[in-house]
């Protein structure tokens, strides 16, 4: 080992040797011949760091995707030790750049290696779910032929098909479920991947995947109606509505919370519109006795109150504690909420 590998230089604290500062200056100048030469020339890659992430040198040539810098390094007769090296502070392995580009050339290159397609990042992530996140349908489809189950979880029971309908990717939605990708499969909050296309209000991944039925109810107490009852757009709402789903229906938690309930918690202006117009009760109360009025006025949310009110809500309908909308304002010291609301006494 050379005198470079001991000297520790003082760049922002971080650098641990001339060798690093060569290495990573030369990559970010695109200085493939010195990088390589470091590579080629240095006895072990391990104290070559990145500053502030710790990355080694295998992490960022993906990361940036340095082909030709990787095949340099991937003939080093040490290489297989750098595959699955997670040692840095975002405890990422190279096989999550990689999914996290997309690129399968890179994909290609490590596979001879056997790297582990399964290893999970800090945060529970696998390959196929950053893939899936980020839309890479050949990417996933690499993976799937090498083996990686197409419902593997992450560590919150994400699947593939979750990733790719929360981002609203319908391609890749359309490509997993050819490839079997089950739609009833819940995360640990009892949600299918028809509940992630709703949350993040993406009415086409919605469309798609309502088409299957096991899909539908999962494990939450909450119902399609209920998750997009509290969406600002009321479009997934109505198309709902429209496929015949039941918007008096209350959730299975035993609050019996309804979608006027769930619209007036998500700050839904439209929600609570459309429900009205479809003959909605807006004095209809949960399990305690309150209403979606006296949901509003525990949020302090005038917007709300405001509609609510103007619909016929009874600002005097008092709750299973003796509590009217009134009440809770004047307990909040909220003068403003007690004179809008006395307005509609």
């Amino acid at each position: 080992m050379g005198i470079t590998d001991y000297l520790v230089l003082p760049f922002k604290g971080v650098l641990k040797s001339i060798s690093s500062y060569r290495f990573f200056t030369g990559l970010a100048k695109n200085k493939t011949s010195k990088c390589s030469k470091i590579l080629k020339n240095s006895k072990s890659l391990h104290g070559l760091e990145e500053v502030y992430t710790g990355l080694s040198p295998i992490h960022v040539i993906i990361r940036e995707n340095k082909e030709d810098l990787l095949k340099v390094l991937l003939q080093r007769k040490d290489a297989d030790k750098y595959i699955n090296l997670q040692e840095n502070k975002l405890k990422w392995a190279p096989i999550h750049f990689a999914s996290s580009n997309g690129s399968v050339s890179i994909l290609n290159h490590l596979l001879p290696y056997r790297p582990n397609l399964l290893i999970k990042t800090q945060e529970g992530l696998s390959p196929i779910h950053i893939a899936s996140g980020k839309g890479y349908i050949d990417f996933v489809l690499k993976l799937l032929e090498n083996g990686v189950h197409i419902d593997e979880r992450d560590s919150n029971n994400w699947t593939a098909l979750h990733y790719a309908a929360s981002q609203d990717f319908i391609e890749l939605i359309e490509k997993l479920l050819q490839k079997g990708a089950k739609t009833a499969f819940t995360d640990k909050n009892g949600l299918t991947p028809l509940f992630a296309a709703i949350l993040h209000g993406h009415i086409n991944s919605v469309q798609l995947l309502y088409k299957y039925k096991d899909g539908h109810k999962g494990e939450s107490p909450l119902r399609c109606i209920h998750w997009a009852a509290g969406l600002q757009d009321s479009s997934i709402l109505e198309w709902l509505f429209n496929q015949g789903e039941d918007l008096k229906q209350v959730d299975n938690s035993g609050a019996k919370n309804t979608a006027l309930h769930f619209a007036t918690l998500g700050k839904s202006g439209q929600s609570i519109k459309f429900l009205l117009k479809k003959g909605f009760d807006i004095n209809v109360t949960d399990s305690k006795g309150s209403s979606a009025l006296h949901i509003a006025t525990i949020e302090q949310d005038q917007d709300i109150i405001k509609i609510l009110c103007e619909n016929g809500a009874k600002v005097t309908l008092q709750n299973d504690e003796g509590l009217c909308p009134l009440d809770i304002a004047e307990s909040l010291r909220n003068s403003r909420l007690e004179i809008l609301l006395k307005r509609y006494k």
